[in-house]
């Protein structure tokens, strides 16, 4: 659930907070409709526990109305991280100004087909991706290519630069297996902390970052082609367990395996799809 965009709905009207609760398919478009909040007190307990990410918010409400709980809202520090979409029943313009001027991302007047409102979901979904750019293919690899395409004949490469050099390729064409340090060291016939010195001295890298950058650049090929589902591209790339591999994953990138595709597909104009 943590890999999904959260979103709280705030509406003193019980009947349309249970057609939204049915009307989307929240975790099939990659959100999670946290909390249902039928008072803006209640709304402010809920946004304040999940930090949503996207507000769905009525205007007219009892005590505190819409307008009024943004507005306490802003003194928040995580307020700039809140996407708020208005869903009213009034159509006014003074009402419409006060949403701009409050920076609201979209005003939908009820009764909202759900397609309208599924509609208004995705563009915010994109927006929030979008302001976080897909990684590009960063860290270490760069400089393992560089090892890989250099020239073995050259005088500067160091019998621990070939040793090196051999080692990359083996990892970069074993990827998918099991690897450990010991075992690879085994396969070059030298010792575990030999190999381990190697990686250090000569790619400033310890064994696991080794593996793990090329784990998640070749996974990182493998969601923009948007082909397999994230569990086949973690066992693709030598992850069994596919929440350990977005874990893994997230760190890195700070988004997921998820996301990282949504945004990759959204910048070249596709639509994703599981196949």
């Amino acid at each position: 659930m943590g890999n999904l965009i959260r979103c709280v709905a705030v509406d003193d009207e019980i009947l349309f907070l249970k057609y939204l609760q049915k009307a989307i398919k929240w975790e099939s478009h990659g959100f999670e409709l946290s909390a249902v909040c039928e008072t803006s007190l209640d709304a402010l307990q809920m946004i304040e526990k999940f930090r949503p990410e996207i507000l769905l918010l009525d205007i007219n409400m009892p005590n505190i109305d819409g307008f009024s709980l943004l507005h306490k809202l802003q003194s928040k520090p995580y307020f700039s991280e809140i996407h708020c979409v208005i869903i009213s029943a009034y159509q006014t313009f003074e009402y419409a100004h006060k949403a701009l001027r409050l920076s609201v991302d979209d005003y939908l007047c009820k009764p909202c087909k759900k397609e309208d409102l599924l509609n208004c979901l995705l563009s915010v979904r994109d927006k929030i991706l979008q302001s976080n750019p897909p990684p590009e293919l960063s860290g270490n690899f760069s400089h393992y290519k560089s090892i890989l395409s250099a020239d073995i004949s050259a005088r500067h490469l160091t019998r621990s630069k070939l040793l090196l050099r051999d080692i990359i390729l083996y990892l970069t064409a074993h990827y998918a297996e099991k690897l450990s340090c010991e075992a690879v060291a085994e396969h070059f016939y030298i010792s575990s902390s030999y190999l381990k010195k190697i990686l250090a001295q000569e790619a400033g890298s310890s064994f696991t970052s080794v593996v793990e950058e090329i784990r998640l650049e070749k996974a990182c090929e493998l969601l923009a082609s948007n082909q397999y589902y994230i569990a086949n591209i973690a066992e693709m790339v030598g992850y069994h367990d596919p929440a350990y591999f977005t874990k893994v994953f997230k760190k890195k990138y700070r988004m997921t395996p998820t996301q990282y595709a949504l945004v990759k597909q959204n910048h070249r104009g596709d639509i994703p799809t599981a196949k």
